[in-house]
């Protein structure tokens, strides 16, 4: 049970209402802070407090329990059974600037939470506290602002790079490359870097390893694999952080406690003031449902997929198989929970959902929440970082710049050690450079699943349109769709009319 969380004023809260309240475009964010600015920055209490303000910017983003898992809608694991995120809509129809979910959320919501970030960052300076203290405040807020960026360039590219407090009266700013963008972030990051502590993660504030972590993912998303490989084993040779124990307790309250060196940021939760629903949103309402292929692509203990596996049974596919399969994914016969409403087993619910759907995420459902009601109370956080990421980015950046060696097989194989899985070398498929690239692809999807990151590696891997295209109806009520201009999401139409209105064009991405 995690024991420290923020440290929660009723005061942010209204601070934090008034610099991240939701505009139809990113130029409307002139924050509106509920506190006068000329009472306001003259404490360092006043400091922590707009701190505060802009970690709650996750509770509020599309990083949040109620949104994150559902990212996952969005590629070739999962059926957003409740439409939840608009994933249902926006995969088996053309995506264009009108399509909403996450299409447009991401967009428009991320760039409210910058606007808190860049506010933070232009009046700390009027606090009057140490430049070492400052300079500690401003690293936690240049990380923030960094992580929201780089999920904004990977999404839609070359962007607008807001670094400021922008007002509508301010000329518009039109969008930078990907390539400006990134070299912005990095930059912030490595300042960020020089002045968060060299500790392990425990109450919420970000630490110098999840902001050498993020660098390391910028860098192997842009291909600059020789810099990630580098910077992941950074964290490794810093011996701070480890694989915890237990995969499936990771995504569960019992344990995100201060011994989980594994988890490195999170969105945090904290009972009775900030809970989630997680239990009933992804378990009783069913709102992400596994495909086949996605239960299919578990191997088989052997560590051999399961067209190879001398141990895979057909008449019991789901016995004798990589244990996260059970830890992640309801399957039929699997423990339900919510025994007081007459389901102790996943089974029963299977006749509700459309065919050939018939799996649910089992994946930050805590099973000692057997009720609808007690469901509705869970305090589990989003792990956005964790070492297991570490160790998998540092294999796949060092095989994409050298080849195989001892050093990237000894990466993987402390992650699939960890859930009782043979080496990733013991597989004949494994050796070649080709072969291993392969071997850390599945063990990204096996490991992450519905972590949010399925949708942004076949996107940097190019093969998307390959294997989101291959979703027919043998998965899927409804075939999805792929277009080649989806490797880039369309800027929001509300956007396209808010430039379109002040004489200029926003720049829309190709094909939309």
């Amino acid at each position: 049970m995690k024991k420290i969380n923020y440290n929660i004023y009723i005061l942010c809260l209204l601070l934090v209402a008034g610099l991240s309240s939701c505009k139809k475009n990113f130029l409307d964010l002139s924050p509106h802070d509920a506190l006068s600015a000329g009472t306001f920055w003259k404490t360092e209490k006043d400091a922590t407090m707009a701190l505060t303000g802009c970690y709650n910017t996750l509770l509020g983003s599309r990083f949040n329990m109620d949104t994150y898992p559902l990212w996952d809608c969005y590629s070739d694991n999962a059926w957003d059974w409740n439409n939840a995120v608009n994933a249902k809509s926006a995969m088996t129809g053309p995506i264009s600037p009108s399509t909403g979910g996450l299409v447009a959320d991401l967009y428009n919501d991320t760039y409210g939470k910058i606007a808190t970030c860049n506010y933070f960052l232009d009046n700390v300076d009027k606090v009057p506290s140490s430049t070492d203290q400052k300079n500690s405040w401003k690293a936690e807020v240049l990380f923030l602002r960094s992580f929201y960026y780089f999920h904004l360039s990977e999404f839609y590219g070359g962007i607008p790079l807001i670094l400021h407090p922008y007002s509508v009266t301010d000329p518009l700013i039109k969008k930078s490359s990907k390539e400006a963008v990134v070299t912005q972030i990095l930059g912030d990051l490595d300042w960020a870097i020089s002045y968060l502590p060299d500790a392990v993660y425990t109450d919420g504030h970000v630490v110098k390893a999840a902001a050498i972590l993020l660098k390391a993912k910028i860098q192997l998303y842009n291909q600059k694999y020789a810099d990630a490989a580098a910077s992941a084993q950074l964290i490794i040779q810093n011996n701070k952080f480890h694989l915890y124990p237990r995969y499936d307790k990771i995504f569960q309250d019992a344990g995100q406690g201060t011994d989980n060196t594994e988890i490195m940021f999170s969105v945090k939760y904290l009972s009775p003031n900030f809970e989630n629903n997680s239990a009933v949103r992804y378990g009783w309402w069913m709102s992400v449902l596994p495909f086949q292929n996605m239960v299919d692509d578990y191997e088989g203990a052997d560590g051999l997929p399961i067209g190879k596996s001398a141990v895979y049974n057909p008449a019991s596919p789901y016995d004798k198989r990589d244990p996260r399969l059970n830890q992640t994914i309801m399957v039929p016969g699997s423990s339900y929970g919510f025994g007081g409403e007459g389901y102790p087993d996943w089974s029963p619910r299977i006749p509700l959902l459309t065919p050939p759907l018939k799996y649910n995420l089992r994946k930050y459902i805590d099973a000692d929440k057997n009720s609808t009601d007690l469901g509705s109370h869970c305090q589990n956080d989003v792990v956005l970082l964790r070492y297991a990421d570490v160790l998998l980015t540092f294999a796949e950046a060092q095989n994409e710049a050298a080849g195989p060696g001892a050093d990237v097989y000894k990466a993987i194989d402390l992650v699939r050690s960890r859930s009782g899985m043979p080496t990733a070398e013991s597989d004949p498929s494994a050796q070649s450079q080709s072969g291993l690239r392969e071997k850390i692809r599945h063990e990204r999807r096996i490991e992450f699943a519905f972590e949010g990151q399925r949708l942004m590696d076949l996107k940097r891997w190019k093969i998307a349109d390959q294997k989101i295209n291959a979703v027919g109806l043998d998965q899927a009520p409804t075939k999805y769709v792929f277009q080649a201009n989806n490797y880039l999401w369309p800027f929001p139409q509300s956007e396209v009319d808010y430039f379109r209105n002040h004489g200029a064009d926003v720049g829309q991405n190709p094909g939309y």
